[in-house]
């Protein structure tokens, strides 16, 4: 077993969190609560207080399930590559990860955190990034389903119609899911004709560099993965579905409990669209694209005040909850993975195998990687 001092300590605070990027996350987060007061004024904080105690407790339920079904098909997912949490720990885990994706640009705070975690579980380097593909598949294909069962349904309740990008969301979902399919699927196809393609244009033999070997290994560890049994992949997509469900359905209360009359299909193709817009900025939280996207779509139909406050309700929920549950479990987690886990034996005894790399080069696979 290796030494307990090899294995990557819990990330510190102030290593993650330098003095520019705080600057940052403070100025989001004041922005994102004041900008919505300041547009709606004091309507926004008349309508907040008469929001019906029904309304609030059916937001909190709905924050609760999404993170409890999130931390369900995490653990899932992690105990069928065997790494055993308990529930608690998990859904520690999920705030401390979504936080960190929450609080930095791009999000790229979350996959840091996530490494930072498993690393203390001993599991490699690869196996934690084919788990996360994984999980984007699992995401991209759980929103798919969700937007196909919404077009399914929209045609049979009244006054209910799917606006056009909602359909093109969904094509927009479906290319990007075969795309990522393809390139993990036909890796090794797709580097030979490059390797075929460069040497055509007198640049000698390719060799594989490094980081196309990084690449054959991480789609052959994702293949792996998604080598479970379809009940357990059932059950991973069902629990993701119902995650994203309940994540979409915050901002549709959000909207009927200010008193708005606004389709589920329309608060959907809204969602979607400005989170693709809040991914653009690369601003923390996706401030600026998806708040600005939300108020143009949703002003015409609800008008300026309301909108301010369904967005405010809205980022108090998603964002600013969040973050304070993810700096509440940071100490917790701090003590509880101190102590490193075991590691599975599927990673643990397969660190000589091997398979043809294009160019003739053989594919060691080491899981220290």
């Amino acid at each position: 077993m290796a030494n307990a001092a090899s294995t990557p300590a819990m990330p510190r605070l102030s290593a993650l969190l330098t003095p520019g990027r705080v600057a940052l996350l403070v100025a989001v987060v004041i922005l994102s609560a004041m900008v919505p007061l300041l547009v709606g004024g004091r309507a926004t904080l008349r309508q907040l207080e008469e929001l019906s105690w029904q309304h609030i407790a059916l937001l909190l339920l709905v924050l609760a399930a999404s993170w409890g079904l999130n931390a369900l098909r995490c653990q899932l997912l992690l105990r069928s590559n065997g790494v055993r949490l308990r529930s608690p720990e998990t859904l520690a885990m999920i705030w401390l990860y979504e936080s960190a994706a929450q609080s930095t640009p791009g999000g790229l705070g979350g996959p840091v955190a996530g490494w930072a975690m498993l690393r203390r579980r001993k599991m490699p380097t690869r196996v934690i990034a084919s788990l996360g593909l994984f999980m984007l598949f699992l995401d991209i294909a759980a929103i798919i389903s969700l937007v196909i069962a919404t077009l399914l349904v929209a045609p049979h309740l009244p006054g209910t119609g799917a606006p056009w990008y909602l359909t093109t969301a969904l094509w927009g979902l479906l290319f990007g899911l075969a795309l990522l399919w393809g390139v993990i699927r036909y890796r090794r196809q797709l580097l030979r004709m490059l390797g075929r393609l460069r040497s055509s244009r007198g640049s000698g033999k390719w060799r594989p560099s490094g980081h196309v070997r990084r690449f054959l290994r991480l789609g052959h560890t994702v293949e792996r993965v998604a080598r479970m049994p379809r009940r357990h992949l059932l059950i991973l997509l069902l629990a993701s579905t119902a995650h994203w469900g309940c994540r979409m359905a915050i901002f549709h209360i959000a909207v009927v409990a200010v008193g708005g009359h606004v389709s589920w299909t329309n608060t959907l193709s809204i969602q979607l669209v400005s989170g693709l817009a809040g991914i653009m900025t690369g601003l923390p939280g996706g401030y600026l694209g998806a708040d600005m996207t939300m108020t143009a779509l949703l002003m015409p139909v609800m008008g300026l005040q309301t909108t301010a406050t369904v967005i405010l309700l809205w980022r108090l929920l998603t964002f600013h909850a969040t973050l304070v549950m993810g700096v509440l479990s940071l100490p917790w987690l701090a003590r509880h993975l101190r102590s490193p886990g075991e590691l599975h034996a599927t990673w643990r005894h397969s660190s000589t195998s091997s398979s043809a790399l294009p160019g003739g080069g053989q594919e060691t696979r080491k899981d220290a990687d």
